[in-house]
């Protein structure tokens, strides 16, 4: 995905995930702005980009120490096959550490992938 840096307000981050996740749930690169002052931030992915063509908000934000924490839900498919994505995104603001987790809502599986991010000039918005 590209995007162009629009302001220097927010903290960004590009999140890469080095290998598909067996369950094809998280996405090889997660993109992120995030506005402490305003306690609001939204999130990108391939996914979400095809299914509402750009970033949504994040639903929660959880700061403990060194880490954020953003959650947020997608819903995906069309009328005959729809499902609920639930996501929970973790970044080490130090070490740059990423670990995302997903969950379908009301089935068995879920999936949990690591990989690194890397602050960049934000916000973000898609090209």
């Amino acid at each position: 995905m590209a995007a162009n840096a629009v302001s220097a307000a927010n903290v960004s981050w590009d999140c890469k995930v080095p290998a598909a996740s067996s369950t094809r749930l998280i996405a090889g690169q997660y993109l992120f702005n995030y506005d402490p002052d305003k306690s609001a931030a939204s999130v990108v992915d391939p996914l979400i980009k095809y299914h509402k063509n750009g970033f949504i908000p994040v639903e929660k934000i959880k700061e403990k120490g060194d880490k954020v924490v953003f959650s947020w839900k997608i819903r995906t498919g069309n009328t005959s096959q729809k499902a609920t994505l639930s996501y929970t995104a973790s970044i080490d603001r130090k070490s740059g550490r990423f670990n995302v987790h997903a969950i379908p809502l009301g089935y068995d599986n879920s999936d949990n992938v690591g990989g690194v991010c890397k602050q960049v000039p934000g916000p973000l918005e898609l090209k």
